[in-house]
Order: structure tokens, then sequence, then C-alpha cells
């Protein structure tokens, strides 16, 4: 598979790149200063996208069809916990009321992955297009529809600040 698309922090955003350097990307994700986030786009659209820091990431994926899609999480196998966790990325907050790597992300705890499986992740996905079956992929589309429409209107689907992700 043929990646169409790499956005990772720190770098400028990748067209078509070549193998080596998704694996250069993908390797350098996480490590010491290193990027908080990265977001892989193949074909229609469809992303994987991971973010954290400190030894704790997230790690979801989007299918697009036409005006809709679903937004998946990864965890370990089995159902969500229910319990509430915390994962903080971005060495600049976009809105500038963060410190760095101080944006919060929160997940189910069931959701939150060391570094390493969220490596091999990414270059399943970067190599085959395909999610990595080791998990759960469990549906979180409602927490990225747009909710603000009066009750008994279509509900829009909340628009994307890019069409690489959702980061």
């Amino acid at each position: 598979m043929h990646l169409h698309h790499v956005r990772i922090e720190g770098r400028r955003d990748a067209l078509l790149p070549p193998g080596d350097l998704v694996d250069s990307l993908i390797h350098s994700f996480g490590g010491p200063g290193g990027p908080t986030f990265i977001v892989l786009t193949g074909a229609n659209d469809q992303y994987v996208q991971a973010a954290g820091s400190s030894g704790r990431y997230i790690l979801e994926s989007r299918d697009n069809y036409g005006e809709g899609f679903q937004h998946l999480r990864a965890g370990r196998p089995g159902p969500l916990s229910g319990e509430k966790a915390t994962v903080y990325y971005r060495w600049r907050c976009t809105k500038g009321i963060h410190p760095p790597l101080g944006c919060p992300l929160g997940v189910d705890a069931h959701c939150v992955l060391d570094l390493e499986a969220v490596k091999t992740a990414l270059a399943h996905y970067s190599r085959t297009g395909e999610r990595h079956a080791a998990f759960a992929w469990h549906d979180v589309t409602a927490e990225h529809e747009d909710h603000s429409a009066p009750e008994g209107e279509i509900r829009a689907i909340r628009p994307q600040r890019s069409r690489w992700g959702s980061v």
C-alpha cells in the first residue's frame, strides 16, 4: 500500500511519501523531544492517527463514506472499562492555554496503549492499509459528530481542521 499523506508534529506534511520516509517518521514518533502525534492517510481519506507522550498513547482510525464516517479507537481486547484516563500531547498548544505536553485527550482507560504497540500498528497500516487486528476497535463516532443542531434536524458531522486527520 502507498500512503497518500503523512502529517506529524513539528515537520512539514509529506504527500505521497516514500516507504523509507514513513518508516523514519514512525520511528521518531514518541521519542524524547520527538513528535507527539502522527496521522497516516491512505486511500479515500481513510486514516490512522496516534497521539500521546510519557508512555501513554491513543490510536484511532477513521473510514470516510461520502458525507459520513466511522471513527474507531483502539484498545486492549475486551469491552471498555468505563474508567476515564487522560493522555497528554503537543509540544505547543494550538489554543495557547496548556504547557508543553499538556494538551489533554480524555479516553477510556482501556484505550491507553504503550508506544511500541502503537508504532507496530502504525507500521502495519503503512504497509497494508488495514487496522491492526491485535486491538479491539471501539466505535467512538458519536464523539466526533456535531451535536449543536436543533432537535429534529439532521446533525452535521463536525468539520475537520484539515482533511488529513483530526489530531
